[in-house]
């Protein structure tokens, strides 16, 4: 996993203010103003957020239950690729996308080329990621991955009886 100059990755580690540690974050859209601005806010709640408004202050940044959902399906379909859902703490082979209207970060698929390899893997690989790990075993948020966990399994098996 390489990253550009000055860059360290982009598993969702707070790097302090400084914008130039987050140049691993590619933005595909307003990439010439170079703001790293919201992933640097995004890192510092998920890492550094005060334990009192955690869950608040996460969920203004990140829209918490399709991140849930996203690492909760791709659990279920034993997505083997490199990234964030198999606790790669650099970051790679994953997507967010960020919205004017709707400015919470959305995980977004991406690489879908090793699925169900096996099923006898950890529901919680992703927790390698040490921001990931807070976020997901977090008590208000540990309950919401397992009812995704749930729904994403009845979704399955309802196509496989189709």
């Amino acid at each position: 996993n390489e990253s550009p100059p000055g860059g360290r990755g982009a598993g969702l580690v707070y790097f302090g203010p400084d914008p130039a540690p987050y140049v691993s974050y590619t933005k595909l859209t307003n990439a010439s103003e170079a703001d790293w601005s919201d992933v640097i806010n995004l890192t510092y709640q998920l890492n550094e957020g005060p334990d009192e408004t955690y869950t608040d202050d996460v969920t203004q940044v990140a829209d918490v239950d399709q991140w849930l959902r996203f690492f909760a399906l791709n659990a279920l379909i034993d997505n083997n690729e490199g990234g964030l859902v198999n606790g790669d703490r650099l970051g790679d082979d994953y997507a967010m996308y960020r919205g004017i209207d709707n400015p919470r970060f959305r995980m977004v698929p991406h690489d879908f080329d090793t699925l169900f390899g096996r099923v006898d893997r950890s529901f919680f690989r992703a927790t390698n990621v040490p921001a990931l790990n807070r976020l997901i075993r977090h008590p208000d948020f540990l309950p919401r991955y397992y009812g995704q966990l749930i729904r994403s399994e009845e979704h399955t098996s309802e196509l496989q009886s189709h």
